[in-house]
């Protein structure tokens, strides 16, 4: 019956043609190129029709199964969407110091120095590319490009030419140069989500990954987020507007930051299910973290996980580890590491909740066998009402318990190493040394010690007010040093020391530099036989006035601090191990919708007590900084800002001599995210 339908159709199209030859030929209904135009030219357009239908009933099965051309049957399988995101930063500085410093024991600090990059070690460009395939698997890769200002075949973290080095004209691309040349590094991070019948499965590998899980086995020192924000870090968000970051620092108490805050560093493999069934979760890790990175050939790695289970919407349990292992001597016989294993409840409520954590970290080498302890942290968060809050903390860290990945630091184990490398060259280990009896953050944790903090945060409308006060105690006697670090200046005076980690450094040999800070260290003339006890209060207060179209946010913090041997709300008195108050004042003016101006003024002290060791004269360290400042930020297009700052800094020891400094530091950032 097919066969005669045809038949049929192909005669009328053979009468349509004899008419069509007597008439004006007609334009071709299909392109000139395709294969059935030929006869198509010599047919009317009612017969050309009749036969491109017949044509196409015969490769009617052929065109069913093609998925290409100008109309393809089904989706491409292959790749769904493909998207590319990510931020370029420049920095730059200009430091001019009028009179020589000596910041290292054996060479001054140069009086004028032009810095082209930063020296964050984080990247100056991250470019992240991800798809998602038409199966539902999504995946994604992360480019960072890096600028160390490094000649070619020498270490990254190498000191810069001196100034005695200067090219000649005759010749200068053969003389050593000042800024010495661009080395790009890349890194890439590899992470995917594979739909499974339990979940979606998310895996990260390769790379820097940042990655918590609670404070003691896997986070960062945030503290109460009372700070300044005159000194940009590198990765603070532009935000929507100029003035936005500003403005959320009145309205709620904190300013936004991104995804590094609060996490560390890990590099190897991280698998995560978030929508286990019955509201459960678990991660697992295996690689490197910070305790135990680097370029040794030796085995060393780390491995850890989380598992999660939200019992009911007021209630989460949740179990944690962390395990570092490494060798000291290439035969693989000298094993040391940590590990630290914890289980955390949580009460999940709006106006009151909890979280509980405690477990068990220890540490083993072959120098000190076997250690460990109870490690245990509570923290409340109470909403009274609308505009009042109450929140603070309680912890206890054993002396023996050690963690460099967690938010407490280690101040009582003397840590083996992988290496010999000095501080503040690339694969040291040196920073991992304790640091004995510290004045810490507000609210930062140390093991061997256990403490209490409690806070206030009062929010009426253009109005925050925050306060605390921390009183904590050493659990083990016999301290023979005390370590501090400024709260003005700390950031400026780490620049000193471009990319380096060097410790006993400074005209007396008492500076050690973290990152993006630095501390005093000073030897007690006797070892103390008593628990040091550590006091602390901090008051701030922000507030925003209108005029008219502009806007105005101050922001005061007070500080203040003392160490001594006895519990103290604040020890005044010389007899104190060490006294120390800061204010730091900034004003914040929103100029219209495309600039904001930042203005500071802020100064700190630091005196030592009887038991510090003294100069000729017989007097301990009288240590003061200051810092003032202005600067402007400025919408310069969509998601492109530049924030230009010039500072005059001062520090002075009127104790010693030579430790004195001042000079002023100008610095220029763009920042632009595509």
């Amino acid at each position: 019956m097919n066969k005669f339908l045809r038949f049929l159709l192909l005669a009328l199209v053979l009468i349509g043609t004899g008419r069509a030859m007597a008439q004006p030929s007609a334009p071709a209904l299909m392109p000139a190129d395709s294969t059935t135009s030929a006869p198509l030219k010599r047919l009317s357009p009612q017969a050309s029709l009749l036969w491109r239908l017949f044509v196409d009933s015969n490769n009617n099965q052929r065109l069913a199964s093609t998925d290409f051309g100008t109309f393809p049957k089904m989706e491409p399988s292959r790749l769904r969407s493909l998207n590319v995101n990510g931020f370029y930063r420049f920095f730059g500085t200009y430091r001019n110091m009028p009179a020589p410093y000596a910041f290292l024991p054996t060479s001054n600090l140069p009086l004028r120095e032009v810095f082209i990059g930063d020296d964050t070690q984080l990247p100056n460009m991250l470019i992240n590319i991800n798809g998602k395939s038409r199966s539902g698997v999504s995946w994604g890769l992360d480019l960072f490009a890096f600028q160390f200002l490094d000649r070619p075949g020498l270490a990254a973290y190498s000191q810069p030419t001196a100034d005695t080095a200067r090219p000649g004209l005759d010749n200068p691309l053969g003389s050593p140069r000042l800024g010495q040349s661009l080395l790009l590094n890349l890194g890439i991070n590899l992470h995917a989500t594979v739909p499974t019948a339990l979940g979606p499965l998310a895996i990260k590998l390769g790379g820097i990954h940042w990655e918590d899980m609670t404070d003691l086995t896997m986070g960062a020192y945030t503290a109460y987020e009372r700070y300044m924000l005159f000194d940009r870090n590198p990765w603070d968000p532009i935000g929507s507007s100029v003035h936005q970051r500003y403005n959320r620092y009145v309205d709620a108490g904190r300013v936004d930051q991104e995804e590094r805050w609060g996490k560390r560093a890990f590099t190897g493999a991280v698998l995560s299910m978030s929508q286990l069934p019955k509201n459960q979760s678990a991660k697992l890790m295996f690689g490197k973290n910070e305790q135990n990175g680097g370029f040794d050939l030796r085995p060393n790695a780390a491995w850890g996980g989380q598992y999660q289970w939200l019992m009911t919407t007021h209630w989460r349990l949740s179990a944690q580890t962390m395990n570092q292992r490494s060798y000291t001597d290439s035969l693989l016989t000298q094993r040391f590491g940590s590990q630290i294993h914890t289980v955390k409840i949580s009460r999940l409520q709006k106006q009151f909740n909890f979280d509980l954590e405690a477990g068990y970290s220890g540490y083993q080498s072959t120098q000190l066998g076997q250690q460990g302890g109870l490690v245990a942290q509570s923290k409340v968060r109470w909403q009274i009402n609308k505009s009042l809050r109450l929140f603070g903390q309680a912890y206890y860290i054993d002396p023996g318990a050690v963690n460099n990945v967690g938010a407490f630091v280690n101040t009582s184990v003397a840590e083996a190493s992988i290496s010999n490398i000095p501080a503040g060259q690339a694969g040291s280990g040196a920073l991992l040394f304790p640091s004995g009896s510290s004045l810490l953050g507000f609210g930062q944790l140390a093991n061997n010690r256990q403490g209490i903090d409690l806070n206030i945060g009062f929010q009426p409308a253009n109005v925050y007010f925050s306060g605390g006060y921390s009183l904590s105690r050493e659990i083990t006697t016999g301290a023979t040093n005390i370590s501090f670090g400024r709260p003005v200046n700390a950031l400026t005076r780490s620049r000193f020391y471009r990319w380096g980690f060097p410790q006993h450094v400074g005209p007396y040999g008492r500076t050690n530099v973290l990152y993006r800070s630095t501390y005093e260290r000073f030897d007690f003339r006797n070892p103390i036989n008593e628990a040091l006890y550590f006091s602390q209060l901090e008051l701030q207060a922000l507030y925003r006035i209108r005029l008219g179209e502009k806007v105005l946010v101050f922001n005061h913090l007070l500080r203040a601090a003392s160490v001594q041997t006895q519990a103290a709300v604040i020890k005044t008195a010389p007899q104190a191990i060490l006294r120390q108050y800061a204010t730091e004042n900034e004003l914040y003016l929103q100029w219209n919708s495309r600039i904001s101006l930042v203005m500071m003024l802020s100064g700190d002290i630091s005196l030592g007590g009887i038991v510090i060791p003294q100069n000729v004269l017989g007097r301990p360290f009288e240590q003061y900084g200051a810092a003032r400042g202005i600067g402007i930020d400025i919408w310069a297009a969509d998601n492109v800002c530049v924030y230009l700052r010039h500072k005059y800094f001062a520090f002075e020891d009127r104790s010693y001599e030579f430790d004195k400094y001042r000079g002023t530091e100008s610095t220029i950032e763009l920042k632009l995210l595509f």
